[in-house]
């Protein structure tokens, strides 16, 4: 490795090194992918679509083994390499589908410099599904959790490298990445292991050299009292107030993708719809089958909890009246 590959890294988000490991490191994961896909086929080992567990992968693989990716992450970070997390990422006949672009940090924590290493176990190219990167996409930072617009977004390139085992794929962890459904069902195993300076307190983990003293956050919200949405019902009133009902309206279609059940986002809709002169009538009957099945969930919890209180009594009634006047539903109905 040399300053042209940390420079080629640090500039485009994205950097492949063929035949990188060392040989008997190559070997050990190339007979691990092996027994992976024979374990994954006699059931020995849990799917939830690319993501296997069941098995110590970071014990299985000892990527921490390998002196050569000790020396990059310790210059790329320019600290001892700390280990945030290593995961098994897999495509085959039970799961070929596709992955939607995002990218990783915000579902994690920590400073934003961190290295994200993927360690091909199998060959993984576009064939089978394998993962594309956006170039310079990291140039725009952190971003919120679920699915990136890609295609507004031209200028950065996609690039979907084919991978054999011994190679490695160097990532920044702001790089927005994403795959397409295989055009085959050949086994796709990767490592993903991400690394962070140790003077990152979002984990404990020294990688390969057991743990660290002193606090350790592993989430964005773990430091907070009360963890409030960095999308909700107040930033999308803040856009709509400031004329930007586009950005409104991505967020409310964001909290129903997580909450299909949220009342004020429902409304929010509603509210934008009726701001742009069109008819928010379907919105409306959202937020109100929305809030029948909350309705029922409380009257549920109010039999199984305490089903004789005088206190519980007219919850749901209560709650139906008191959203009803906040947003005068009966007057926007028919608009």
């Amino acid at each position: 490795m040399n300053d042209s590959d940390l420079a080629t890294l640090r500039a485009s988000g994205l950097l492949v090194c063929r035949s990188f490991f060392e040989p008997e490191i190559t070997e050990r994961f190339r007979e691990l992918g092996l027994r992976i896909g024979r374990d994954v086929r006699e059931g020995k080992l849990q799917r939830n679509g690319q993501f296997v567990s069941g098995m110590d992968i970071a014990g299985e693989a000892k990527v921490e083994d390998s002196a050569a990716l000790k020396r990059f992450a310790e210059r790329f970070l320019g600290d001892a390499p700390h280990e945030l997390l290593v995961r098994l990422l897999m495509k085959d006949e039970a799961f070929g589908g596709s992955v939607m672009p995002h990218q990783d940090w915000p579902y994690f924590g920590g400073d934003t410099r961190k290295l994200s290493v993927f360690i091909p176990l199998s060959h993984c190219g576009f064939d089978n599904g394998s993962l594309t990167f956006f170039e310079r996409s990291h140039t725009l930072g952190p971003v919120e959790r679920g699915e990136i617009d890609v295609a507004r977004y031209p200028e950065f390139p996609r690039n979907c490298p084919d991978l054999e085992v011994g190679d490695v794929l160097f990532a920044d962890f702001l790089t927005w990445h994403s795959s397409h459904a295989c055009e085959n069902h050949d086994d796709r195993i990767l490592i993903q292991v991400v690394l962070q300076s140790a003077s990152d307190a979002c984990c404990a983990k020294v990688f390969g050299n057991g743990y660290r003293d002193g606090p350790v956050s592993l989430y964005r919200f773990s430091p907070m009292l009360r963890a409030v949405p960095s999308v909700g019902r107040d930033l999308i009133r803040l856009f709509m107030s400031n004329g930007q009902p586009e950005e409104a309206c991505k967020m409310a279609l964001g909290i129903l993708e997580d909450d299909p059940d949220n009342v004020m986002a429902h409304l929010a809709l509603a509210e934008i719809a009726s701001g742009r002169g069109e008819i928010p009538t379907p919105h409306i009957e959202g937020a109100e089958r929305a809030l029948s099945i909350l309705s029922a969930k409380v009257a549920s919890a109010r039999t199984a909890i305490a089903p004789e209180s005088p206190q519980a009594a007219g919850i749901s009634s209560k709650m139906r009246d008191a959203l009803a006047g906040m947003f005068n539903l009966g007057a926007r109905r028919n608009r």
